[in-house]
């Protein structure tokens, strides 16, 4: 996703910090600044986001926080503003890399929802010859369906990043509240790299889905059992010459009779992973050409 804002960025003595400010209106009114339709479409009115990094030896620590608002119609003059802030610390100590991503959502969301949520990923990163091993989990808190005074919107949306770099290359799950039921996730993963020769890089991730907090399914009323299934993804890259490559990928999803309940009525371009017992598959080959057109000294 891009997004067009003013980028801010100072850089000093070891120290990052970037900010950034973007405002959105609907037309080129003389009066006013109102940004309608930004509920259903999910575009925001306002957004901004402050970036710190800094590394202390084998510690490289981040911090972020990043506000976006939106404006509700018919409440026009109202812009409901949604705050996620947190840290990212990787810590790096012979050739094993541990990462912990931490983050809490609060504000409102373009509802007026007042939103108390939360998103943790640890994981490893390390390597034995020629392969990497990369297991770790992502938790997205949900809403607890048999909670019924609850009235706070508890799923951690994860804003503008890329689903399918994360939670399987199959794209199940990337907006949490349309794929979960707002229920939320937790991927338990395992990623491996293998690089066969010069050439030729091997890829394959394993991913554990289940449903973070309890779903009521509304036919039954019950509540269903949690996994959702499980995803392989193969991946081959393969460097023709300097400028060209070749990536092969299959991808295969195993789901639960949960995840058919949950999946009721979302939209989605695969046939099969839902019902037990059948499999939702997707596979691609990409060709990818960087030439050199003109170099110069």
């Amino acid at each position: 996703m891009t997004h067009d804002a003013a980028l801010f960025k100072y850089h000093t003595n070891g120290w990052k910090i970037d900010f950034a400010a973007a405002f959105n209106q609907t037309g080129d009114p003389i009066f006013g600044t109102t940004y309608t339709g930004t509920s259903v479409k999910g575009n925001y009115k306002t957004l901004n986001f402050l970036w710190i990094n800094k590394k202390f030896g084998q510690l490289n620590c981040s911090v972020l926080a990043i506000m976006d608002g939106f404006n509700q119609s018919p409440l026009k003059n109202t812009t409901y503003l949604r705050k996620t802030a947190g840290a990212i610390l990787k810590y790096n100590i012979d050739g094993v890399t541990i990462a912990l991503r931490g983050f809490s959502q609060m504000g409102n969301d373009s509802t007026g929802t007042k939103i108390s949520a939360y998103y943790l990923n640890p994981d490893l990163f390390f390597g034995v010859k020629n392969c990497m091993f990369n297991p770790g989990m992502e938790y997205v808190s949900g809403n607890d369906y048999t909670d019924a005074s609850n009235k706070k919107l508890n799923v951690f949306s994860t804003l503008y990043g890329s689903g399918h770099a994360f939670m399987g290359n199959m794209d199940y799950f990337c907006d949490m509240q349309k794929d979960t039921k707002s229920a939320g996730l937790i991927d338990i993963y395992l990623k491996t790299f293998y690089k066969l020769n010069e050439k030729t890089m091997l890829k394959a991730d394993l991913h554990y889905f289940s449903l973070q907090n309890k779903y009521v399914d509304q036919t039954t009323g019950k509540t269903i059992d949690k996994p959702l299934g499980e995803e392989l993804d193969l991946n081959c890259k393969y460097d023709m010459s300097k400028d060209v490559s070749m990536q092969f990928g299959y991808s295969v999803f195993s789901g639960t009779e949960s995840n058919v309940i949950i999946r009721k009525g979302a939209i989605t371009g695969f046939s099969g992973g839902g019902e037990e017992g059948k499999l939702g598959h997707w596979a691609f080959v990409m060709f990818t050409i960087k030439p050199t057109l003109f170099s110069s000294k």
